[in-house]
């Protein structure tokens, strides 16, 4: 047996064909390892561009939301409120007599709006991860905006409402009646009465004041949701 290798060992040395065998099988290796390396790089391409495509549709999404966040925020009745409450001090002050248009203004003073803001494409970024979102700037700001502004938001305006509306929804209770023919409307049971009735009149004003305050929250947050609506289409134009 160890002569019969010898042979071989002298064939490929005399014809250097080890050499060829080697440099061949070496090759063959280089084109392996290219080829896993290629085959890695465009499964890793691939991932990255459904990422992005998906990080693209959330962020649709969001915008939507926060978009239609602006429009449920705007379209409430605070500012109808305020001018209603205006209307009525006015009224009061100058003593001025019953006209049919004030029981529009008594139902809209009195109107307290609760704040429904959409979240759920947030809560569906939330459940893929927020690592969805390339942008770590703009991915900070979105978990901000709905974990802290919006609950802020909603707690001060709940506060705001709470503090009138116990003793102001009693009063009208006690002393206002709805209008048969219409839900917009509040008649009062004696409207001189009510002319010089101090209590009714520090509502109101109170009413006022805290619907200029709800005014104010509203359109700190409609700056702050532009502004991340204005970043979030700078990051889909990219």
């Amino acid at each position: 047996m160890l002569p019969f290798f010898r042979k071989i060992r002298y064939r490929l040395a005399k014809d250097n064909q080890f050499f060829k065998y080697s440099r061949y099988a070496i090759g063959e290796i280089v084109l392996v390892v290219i080829g896993i390396l290629i085959a890695l790089y465009i499964n890793n391409w691939n991932q990255e561009r459904k990422e992005r495509i998906e990080e693209k549709e959330i962020l649709e999404d969001i915008k939507k939301d926060l978009e239609m966040n602006m429009i449920l925020i705007s379209n409430d009745w605070s500012l109808r409120s305020f001018e209603s409450c205006s209307v009525i001090l006015e009224v009061l002050k100058n003593k001025q007599p019953y006209n049919d248009s004030l029981a529009y203004h008594f139902h809209s003073s009195r109107i307290f709006a609760d704040l429904t803001l959409s979240t759920s494409s947030y809560q569906a970024l939330k459940n893929k991860g927020f690592d969805l979102i390339s942008s770590k700037p703009l991915r900070k700001k979105i978990i901000n905006h709905f974990e802290v502004t919006i609950n802020t938001i909603r707690e001060r305006i709940f506060r705001i409402e709470g503090s009138t509306r116990p003793y102001f929804q009693t009063f009208v209770y006690e002393n206002f009646e709805s209008d048969i023919d219409s839900s917009s409307r509040l008649i009062p049971n004696d409207y001189d009465s009510l002319l010089n009735n101090q209590i009714y009149f520090n509502i109101i004003t109170q009413r006022r004041n805290f619907q200029r305050m709800n005014m104010e929250v509203r359109s700190e947050y409609k700056i702050e949701s532009q502004n991340l609506l204005d970043e979030i289409n700078s990051e889909l134009t990219k």
